[in-house]
């Protein structure tokens, strides 16, 4: 079901993809500086990710390497792409063909619609990361969107999004919390159906996990 907030915009899918016989995409996302990063790398990891061979940041680029079963980890960011500008209001995006190359997506920064990704894509599963607000806010007014009235604009917007997909698709999303991230690895690894859901599996040998608040080093590719 479409988020009937407005503006939306519609991207159709031009390229290739490669088809899935099992598995399926599996959306991690989150309000801008929630620590979504940190947990696309432990989603990851849990769905069999060889960081010494493949390894990936969480983040850049938008899409994992390839996992076995054909499961693919997709980092997104409410908003996504970009500082806020103070001329163009963030517009809400209708787009569920990610990994696919050859697709142009629009250059300025705007918000995914989760609940209509979910709604054109039966394998598509949801992580949403929530942090403290005063943490998440305060680095999120410093390093995405130094523009109150813009701020005050995209937030509820981007809050809504996640708010739909979690009414409207309970066994297909999960929402947890940065500051305990460790302790809800079994709800999420209910969603991703992830076999090996242990804390050393989803922190690896060297990610350093800060739960008071979020640390420069976990953010940080543990291979960099």
């Amino acid at each position: 079901m479409p988020c009937t907030l407005l503006p939306v915009l519609t991207v159709f899918a031009t390229g290739s993809a490669s088809s899935m016989k099992s598995g399926g995409m599996v959306i991690v996302t989150g309000l801008e500086s929630s620590g979504t990063r940190l947990a696309a790398r432990m989603a990851y990891r849990l769905l069999g990710g060889d960081e010494q061979a493949r390894p990936w940041d969480g983040g850049q680029p938008e899409c994992s390497p390839a996992l076995p079963e054909n499961w693919r980890i997709v980092h997104v960011s409410l908003p996504q792409n970009g500082p806020c500008l103070e001329l163009l209001h963030t517009p809400i995006l209708n787009h569920q063909r990610f990994c696919v190359e050859g697709l142009e997506l629009p250059e300025f920064r705007y918000i995914y619609n989760l609940s209509w990704v979910l709604d054109n894509d039966p394998t598509a599963r949801v992580i949403a990361v929530s942090r403290d607000a005063a943490d998440s806010n305060r680095s999120y007014a410093t390093h995405h969107c130094k523009l109150q009235k813009e701020r005050d604009y995209e937030r509820p917007l981007a809050l809504a999004v996640l708010n739909d997909v979690l009414r409207l698709y309970p066994e297909r999303s999960v929402l947890v919390k940065y500051e305990t991230l460790l302790k809800e690895l079994p709800a999420m690894c209910t969603v991703i159906e992830a076999r090996n859901c242990s804390t050393r599996r989803a922190l690896g040998p060297h990610e350093k996990y800060h739960p008071k608040t979020l640390h420069p080093s976990s953010l940080r590719s543990p291979t960099r």
